[in-house]
């Protein structure tokens, strides 16, 4: 997850206005590549209760194609229709009713090819500005948070809750997951 979950995890995070959820849940395995020498599974699911919403992160190893006819992205699914983001643009599916759409459909808008350099522009005239960029560290970090305890949901095989004061899981198994354990004499950095 914490390979495409920070470059995709932070799109709802920003757009629900949302940092750490109550709590998390994964299933999954290692399907796909049982002969990798891998640890996090290749498919998963995992649930994230935000308590007014819930964001659901699904991968599944070896397919390239996902939902909607994507190889990835986002959906926000609502009672009218389905937005579908991802950096190739974005859309809005119906849902209908008897026959009847519920919202408008608004084909692929293709994302402006020049977003990345816009991205890079922000945040150079952010160095120099000493202005927070659009997506700053914040964004990162909670990306990161969610990708992280989706994994460490699945390794634990439990039901974790996040304390964002504390620092910790409220389950000792889902902290000792929380820093690396090294060899001797090699020791976890304190700052």
């Amino acid at each position: 997850m914490t390979d495409w979950g920070v470059h995709l995890l932070d799109v709802p995070l920003w757009a629900m206005n949302v940092t750490v959820p109550k709590s998390v849940m994964a299933s999954g395995g290692i399907y796909a590549y049982k002969d990798n020498a891998i640890e996090t599974a290749d498919t998963q699911n995992v649930l994230y209760d935000f308590g007014n919403f819930t964001l659901e992160w699904d991968h599944a190893g070896g397919v390239t194609t996902g939902l909607y006819g994507r190889n990835y992205g986002v959906a926000f699914i609502g009672n009218n229709g389905t937005a579908v983001v991802n950096r190739e643009g974005w859309e809005v599916l119906a849902e209908s009713d008897e026959g009847k759409k519920r919202t408008e459909i608004i084909p692929l808008q293709p994302a402006d090819s020049h977003d990345h350099e816009k991205h890079v522009r922000n945040f150079i005239d952010c160095i120099k500005s000493r202005q927070r960029p659009a997506c700053d560290v914040e964004f990162g970090h909670n990306a990161a948070v969610l990708a992280h305890s989706g994994n460490i949901a699945y390794r634990t095989d439990s039901k974790i809750t996040w304390n964002a004061a504390r620092k910790e899981f409220d389950n000792p198994k889902a902290n000792a997951l929380l820093k690396p354990v090294y060899r001797a004499p090699y020791t976890f950095p304190v700052a």
